[in-house]
């Protein structure tokens, strides 16, 4: 994935929800650490859904 070939709204909510399969995850996550747009959509996307699953994907204390 390049910035050329950006990700569509569907595969970065899949990568918020973690669905998306491995491999494209991995190129995603590649391709955010160039792609000062879609680091952005990503931020606004991830500030807009839906709380309590925002509040699910938090990893657990260790103190639990």
């Amino acid at each position: 994935m390049t910035q050329s070939n950006c990700p569509n709204h569907e595969q970065l909510m899949q990568y918020l929800a973690g669905i998306l399969p491995e491999q494209p995850a991995t190129l995603l996550e590649l391709h955010l650490q160039n792609c000062e747009s879609c680091s952005g959509t990503l931020d606004s996307l991830e500030t807009e859904t839906d709380p309590l699953a925002r509040i699910l994907r938090e990893p657990i204390p260790d103190e639990l």
